[in-house]
């Protein structure tokens, strides 16, 4: 079976609890998953341009490849997340990120 992308666009999931969820390839543009729980989700290639992830748990989860281009990500925490080549563009403050010093890969990251 080909694998189809999931999408969710404009979806409005706060609160939403989709720990271990394999949303790999995933179309989220601009849905609202504020405090939504995503620990040891996968989310490689997964579109999340302009999501409002505040507050979201991203623990141990897999972004690897994933767009975060435009999100807000005020409290958002990365502790232990995979984000080699996450695409963090149009992210000023950086230091808002929990965890983001524990995370995986931080080194392979994309932020400009």
């Amino acid at each position: 079976m080909k694998n189809q992308s999931m999408g969710l666009m404009r979806a409005s999931m706060n609160y939403v609890n989709l720990t271990g969820a394999n949303l790999t390839n995933a179309n989220l543009d601009r849905a609202l998953l504020r405090f939504a729980n995503l620990s040891g989700s996968v989310l490689k290639n997964a579109n999340l341009f302009g999501v409002d992830l505040s507050g979201a748990d991203f623990s141990n989860a897999d972004l690897t490849n994933a767009n975060l281009t435009g999100t807000t990500l005020e409290d958002t925490n990365f502790a232990g997340a995979n984000l080699t080549g996450t695409h963090f563009a149009g992210i000023k403050d950086k230091g808002k990120l929990k965890g983001l010093s524990a995370s995986k890969h931080l080194e392979a990251a994309i932020f400009d």
